[in-house]
C-alpha cells in the first residue's frame, strides 16, 4: 500500500497554498539532510484553510511590515546559532506551576468551571482564528460555519487518500481541528501516525471545549464506559484518544513554545481501545529569521532530529518489514509474555 503524509497548518494568515505546501516539504527534506539520510521521495499533501478566514494570503514579495499581507516568517534553511538558554529545571518548574494554576482555574472535579466566558474573551482577543472556529462563521466566507468548514477540508483529504497509509501532521491550531475530526470519524478510517506539533491541545480551556462537544454528542458513551476515561491520579474526566489512530500519536513540542504551554499531554487523554495515547517528545525548534528565533514555527519542527527520524522511518519502511513485524508481534511476543 502506498504512503502519504498529510499536513494541516495552524493559526493566522499564510502564504498561498502552493508556496506553503512547497515550504513544508522543503523543511522536511532539509531534516533528512541534517540527519544525513539518503534523500527519499515521498507523497505530501497539505490541508489549507487560511483562505476561509483571510481574503488575501500573505505575500512573500511584500516587504512592508505595516501591510496585513506582509510575510513575517518565511521558510529559510537552518543556520547554526547560539540560543539563549535557561536551566531546564527552572523552566520545568515554572511550566508546572503555570499548568497547575490553569487546571485549578478551568477544571474542577471533571466539570467545566465558571471561567469559560473569561477564557472565550481571552481567546477572541489573542487567537481570533480559534475563537472563530469555536463560535462563528468563517471570517472570509460569511454564512459558512467555521468548525464545519475547517473540518471538511481535512475530511476531504482523508477520503482522497483512504486507500493509502497515512501520516497526519498537525501544527498548532491545526492539531485541534485534526483531533476533533479524527474523533468524529471514529473507526471509519485508519490514520497510522498522528503527529501534533506545537499543539495547544493540553491547555485546560481547549480540553473544556473538547469535553463540551463530546458530551453534547455523547462521544464519551460511545468510546468509553464507566470510569475508563478518568485519570488514575484523581477524578478528572479526560477526553479519549481518537479510535482512528491505528499505530502512534506523537506529541512534539519545544519547551519554549508558548502556544504549547502545556506540552506534556500523555495523561490529558485517555487511551483508545487499541491502548494508544499521546507520546510526548521534547525537541529543539531551531527556526531563526532575521536574528530572531521562533520556537513555534512549523519549519523548525519539520526539520527537527526527532521528527525527521519518525517521518523517514514511515517513508522508508517497506511492506515486507511491516509484515515481518506483524508476525513477530503476533507469535513471538505472545510466547514470551
Amino acid at each position: 500500500m502506498r504512503k502519504v503524509i498529510i499536513g494541516i497548518h495552524g493559526l493566522q494568515n499564510k502564504p498561498p497554498q502552493k508556496i506553503l505546501k512547497k515550504w513544508w516539504k522543503e523543511a522536511t527534506v532539509e531534516g533528512f539532510k541534517l540527519k544525513k539520510y539518503k534523500n527519499k521521495r515521498f507523497k505530501f499533501d497539505l490541508v489549507y484553510w487560511a483562505d476561509l478566514n483571510y481574503e488575501t494570503p500573505e505575500n512573500p514579495a511584500d516587504w512592508d511590515e505595516n501591510n496585513p499581507e506582509h510575510l513575517s516568517a518565511p521558510y529559510v534553511p537552518h543556520e547554526e546559532s547560539e540560543f539563549n538558554k535557561v536551566k531546564d529545571q527552572l523552566k520545568k518548574g515554572v511550566r508546572k506551576t503555570i499548568e497547575l494554576g490553569l487546571d485549578l482555574i478551568f477544571l474542577k472535579d471533571g466539570e467545566i468551571s465558571g471561567f469559560d466566558k473569561m477564557a472565550d474573551r481571552a481567546i477572541k482577543r489573542k487567537f481570533l482564528d480559534l475563537y472563530t472556529y469555536y463560535e462563528g462563521d468563517c471570517a472570509a466566507k460569511p454564512g459558512l460555519n467555521a468548525k464545519k468548514e475547517f473540518r471538511a477540508r481535512l475530511l476531504k483529504k482523508l477520503k482522497k487518500y483512504k486507500r493509502r497509509q497515512i501520516m497526519l501532521i498537525a501544527h498548532s491550531m491545526g492539531s485541534i481541528i485534526a483531533y476533533d475530526t479524527l474523533v468524529e470519524i471514529g473507526k471509519k478510517q485508519n490514520i497510522e501516525y498522528f503527529i501534533t506539533l506545537g499543539s495547544p491541545l493540553g491547555l485546560p480551556v481547549i480540553i473544556n471545549k473538547i469535553l463540551i462537544e463530546q458530551r453534547k454528542n455523547n462521544i464519551d458513551d460511545k468510546v468509553n464506559s464507566g470510569n475508563e476515561n478518568k485519570t488514575d491520579e484523581d477524578s478528572e474526566v479526560i477526553p479519549p484518544t481518537p479510535e482512528a489512530i491505528s499505530k502512534k500519536w506523537y506529541n512534539i513540542a519545544d519547551d519554549d513554545d508558548k502556544i504549547a504551554l502545556v506540552n506534556k499531554i500523555e495523561k490529558k487523554f485517555a487511551p483508545s481501545t487499541k491502548n494508544i495515547r499521546p507520546f510526548d517528545i521534547s525537541v529543539r525548534n531551531n527556526y531563526i529569521y532575521e536574528g530572531k528565533s521562533n520556537p513555534h514555527k512549523i519549519y523548525g519542527y519539520l526539520r527537527s532530529n526527532e521528527l525527521s527520524q519518525i517521518i523517514y522511518e514511515f517513508v522508508t519502511r517497506s511492506w515486507f518489514q511491516r509484515l515481518k513485524d506483524f508476525f513477530i508481534k503476533k507469535f513471538f511476543v505472545k510466547e514470551n509474555t
